[in-house]
């Protein structure tokens, strides 16, 4: 390729076509390394939730609320919930985490 000369499609696919072997050949060694990259990292999960509550909007003289709970008590126990042991374990062994660690050391 010369400086400051413009080039047309299709002398760019002519010069790629010459030199496919070696496109081809980076290719491969740049797919192979991130595959061997990506294979190398530790396996890393992070999930978020956020839960919206909304009081109670109709009032008490029509409707008498069911639950006696404040709401920060209920998010306190849906967290526990969620964060329990049994649950955790659950999804633990449904994907198969820390498979290596569980080898080695009990749950």
């Amino acid at each position: 390729m010369l400086p400051g000369r413009k080039y047309t499609p299709e002398e760019i696919l002519g010069i790629m076509w010459h030199r496919k072997w070696l496109l081809m050949a980076a290719l491969v060694v740049f797919g192979a390394a991130a595959y061997g990259i990506s294979k190398r990292l530790p396996n890393q999960y992070k999930s978020e939730t956020l839960i919206l509550v909304i009081p109670q909007r109709i009032p008490e003289s029509y409707v008498r609320s069911t639950v006696t709970m404040r709401i920060e008590d209920r998010l306190r126990s849906i967290g526990q919930e969620i964060l329990s042991r049994t649950r955790l374990e659950k999804l633990i062994n449904e994907f198969n985490l820390y498979a290596d660690r569980r080898k080695v050391k009990p749950m």
